[in-house]
């Protein structure tokens, strides 16, 4: 706003000071995107000269600066939200009262951030499925509620400089150097110990909570694509004893520090330890008290993935990790799918469920988490028996003897308690209605009573270690 002549001054900035008050106000965002503000009304003081006083605008112009500290959020479409605080404007020394006019307008534009929890709102990270919540039953929602209610603090974009972020379609490279942060600050990367099928594996020392990870560097553009998916799944299940922990996706970008490899930096919990295909390598059986703990331990996170409403799609012995204290976790997000349900045929067709192959050509028929279930039943077959007898045949007749055969179950000759074929059993209903969940499963006598479990799990960490060593 201007004022039309110097002598109308006091009266334009009388008309003016309405627009500020030292009362705070909130903002509440409508589904339209559009600002509202309750502004607190008062009385302003009318100043007792002509001049613009430089201590009025000071006041005007502290509004501007938010306690609310900086955070960037990610919302689903990838494009970072930022937060930008404006420091105290210098005050020009002339005295033309337009100037003050203007930031009149401008000094509403700011509010201390007010932080509200709320678990169907933030979840426990910024990728989670919102919608997924929602469909939970109250008692799991319950459960859900305690595990992942988190604090978030949502920042205000002030309108006196709104930072749009630049648009980056077609160039991956850039968008994700914005999107991830640089890992430099907080890892220091050690030696390359492996690869996986997305890149190089590293060791490496997190800084702050100074224990050591794995790094996995991904430089082809098109698996930083593909990975991105995984990464959000494993925000939203990591913290679970049975799951693999992660530690956050990073970009580096190799003019900054020339001698670190640019590209996608994807930090895990690095296991020393073995996968449970190894472990089973090491004997011809496992032996029931072990298949019992294993069993135990992965229905255990199978249990926690449910809760997020995610569906592993590829549960097999490969990507059950055991570490050097026996622990049980489980690994491989890369087929994962968020929801209640998925048509996805992903995963290995030897450990596919019935409900999963029958998507096989144009069907798509939608099932749940259930399809994880049949999995562990028949990597408990395997871990029984060695192998898989079955698993040699041609795809389409293995998809055949999945589907329409008899039902897989354990060898006749094998010395195996009531208990252990009646799991089998359950986990391999072929009607997935009449296959129960891994809540309920936990409740089965085969693996919800097991004795000595202690010793059971240090013994297979002893066996683990001698089977590596030789």
């Amino acid at each position: 706003m201007k004022a039309s002549a110097f002598f109308l001054e006091e009266d334009l900035i009388v008309q003016e000071s309405a627009d500020t008050s030292p009362c705070h106000y909130q903002e509440s965002l409508i589904e339209s995107g559009v600002t509202q503000l309750n502004t607190c009304e008062e009385t302003p003081e009318i100043p007792d000269d002509n001049i613009c006083q430089e201590e009025d605008l000071i006041v005007q112009e502290s509004a501007d600066i938010s306690p609310c500290h900086y955070q960037a959020s990610v919302d689903e479409s990838g494009v970072t939200q930022l937060n930008t605080s404006e420091e105290t404007p210098i005050i020009p020394d002339d005295n033309i009262c337009q100037e003050e006019d203007l930031m009149v307008q401008e000094s509403a534009d700011t509010s201390p951030c007010h932080c509200q929890a709320s678990a169907k709102e933030t979840g426990p990270n910024t990728s989670q499925d919102v919608g997924s919540v929602k469909e939970l039953s109250e008692e799991d929602a319950k459960d859900l509620k305690e595990e992942s209610g988190t604090t978030t603090c949502q920042p205000k974009i002030s309108r006196r400089k709104r930072v749009e972020p630049p648009t980056n379609e077609g160039n991956n490279t850039i968008s994700l150097a914005e999107k991830y942060p640089e890992p430099g600050r907080y890892f220091k990367l050690g030696e390359q110990i492996g690869e996986d099928p997305n890149g190089v594996i590293y060791n490496g020392w997190h800084r702050s909570r100074r224990m050591e990870v794995a790094i996995v560097i991904i430089q082809d553009q098109e698996k930083q694509k593909g990975i991105q998916k995984e990464v959000q799944v494993l925000e939203m299940v990591s913290g679970h004893e049975n799951i693999v922990d992660f530690y956050g996706a990073y970009y580096h970008q190799a003019p900054r520090t020339p001698s670190l490899p640019e590209g996608l930096w994807i930090a895990t919990e690095f296991i020393t330890g073995a996968t449970l295909q190894d472990l089973i390598g090491t004997r011809k059986t496992l032996g029931e008290r072990w298949i019992s703990y294993i069993c135990k331990q992965i229905t255990t996170g199978l249990f926690h993935l449910q809760k997020k409403n995610v569906i592993h799609h590829d549960i097999k012995p490969g990507n059950i990790l055991i570490t050097s204290l026996g622990e049980v976790k489980i690994g491989e997000f890369g087929f994962a799918t968020f929801g209640r349900k998925s048509s996805s045929t992903s995963g290995t067709i030897t450990y596919s469920a019935p409900e999963v192959l029958a998507n096989f050509g144009n069907n798509k028929l939608e099932y749940d988490h259930k399809a994880d279930i049949w999995s562990l039943g028949i990597a408990a077959i395997e871990m029984a028996e060695g192998d898989l007898s079955f698993s040699k045949l041609p795809q389409q007749k293995l998809i055949e003897k999945i589907t329409r055969g008899p039902t897989p179950g354990l060898t006749p000759w094998g010395k195996w308690s009531d208990e252990f074929h009646f799991f089998i059993s359950e986990c391999l209903q072929r009607d997935p209605s009449k296959r129960p969940s891994a809540r309920h499963l936990l409740t089965h006598p085969f693996i919800g009573e097991i004795r000595g479990e202690r010793g059971v799990q240090k013994n297979i960490a002893q066996q683990l270690h001698r089977g590596m060593k030789h």
